[in-house]
């Protein structure tokens, strides 16, 4: 068989494989079809691409999107979502896969901007929030993820994002959109007015250090929406700032080896525990992933 009939085929086969699905939104499955068929898969693979879980919990964020009309509806929607879908939310292969949807719909322009921006907030929130914050408990860095939420805001920070989360995975398609943005000033959008102004022309707010405003004005104008998440920001903090000054207690692992130097147990009952520790740590693991959904 020839090289042109075998890719033929194997697009044939693929486009059979994204058609026969019944758990992608149109939308969707248009985009997983040009990412399939292409040479790149934006740092994906075919296989997670075709995932059934992926494509059903994506799906089910795009009917979220559609359903909310506020940025408070969003969010509180957002936090039952995570909590719904927390095995997906923890996965960083999925958090992949939703910067490589976006990259293709980004050049393809076939997703209006606002609900791309959403889409994209949740790979970030994957990948630098609940992961970092459940998984890799000691290398949570909420700082980036704030930042990097807050530059998708602008078509250069948008740019520059999608192209770091799919240069680490050899994929050049965002290349020539990088050298755009580079001629692109630096600009930020104010959270009153939604006018966007350079970046050094703006101030944060002293609460939550995330939302910016172009004047003292419109950050008054804007508080009626904003408190509530930015006293939830807050609280958030400070619960984070209390666990990290509580005394840790010892894990399982450290108990079951003082047990073993004292004289208690044996070495094989060392190894017994440490299979049992696993299970335990699975257990800690999804109780955390829980919380963090919560919050």
């Amino acid at each position: 068989m020839g090289r042109k009939q075998k890719l033929k085929r194997e697009r044939k086969h693929t486009k059979a494989l994204v058609a026969s699905t019944k758990t992608a939104t149109p939308e969707l499955t248009a985009t997983l079809r040009a990412c399939l068929s292409g040479q790149c898969q934006h740092g994906s693979t075919k296989e997670a691409l075709l995932n059934k879980e992926y494509q059903t919990t994506l799906s089910a964020y795009l009917e979220l999107l559609w359903k909310t009309t506020s940025n408070e509806d969003f969010h509180n929607s957002f936090k039952d979502f995570k909590l719904s879908n927390i095995q997906v939310m923890v996965d960083d292969e999925f958090a992949q896969t939703v910067f490589a949807l976006c990259t293709q719909w980004f050049l393809d322009e076939t997703l209006n901007l606002p609900t791309l921006r959403k889409v994209v907030y949740m790979g970030i929130a994957i990948r630098y929030h609940l992961i970092p914050g459940v998984v890799l408990k000691d290398e949570y860095d909420d700082g980036k993820c704030t930042k990097y939420l807050r530059d998708i805001l602008t078509e250069r920070g948008l740019i520059n994002c999608l192209a770091r989360e799919t240069k680490s995975h050899d994929c050049s398609c965002m290349d020539a959109k990088k050298e755009e943005a580079k001629t692109m000033g630096k600009v930020a959008e104010c959270f009153g007015c939604k006018k966007s102004f350079p970046k050094h022309f703006l101030v944060k707010c002293s609460g939550c250090n995330f939302a910016t405003y172009c004047s003292p004005e419109c950050q008054g104008n804007d508080w009626s929406s904003h408190k509530k998440e930015c006293k939830a920001y807050l609280e958030k903090k400070k619960k984070k700032k209390i666990s990290q000054t509580a005394k840790l207690p010892a894990t399982f692992n450290d108990i079951s080896h003082s047990l073993v130097c004292s004289g208690f147990l044996d070495e094989r009952d060392e190894g017994a525990l440490h299979m049992a520790s696993k299970q335990v740590w699975a257990v800690e693991q999804m109780l955390s992933a829980v919380i963090a959904a919560r919050e």
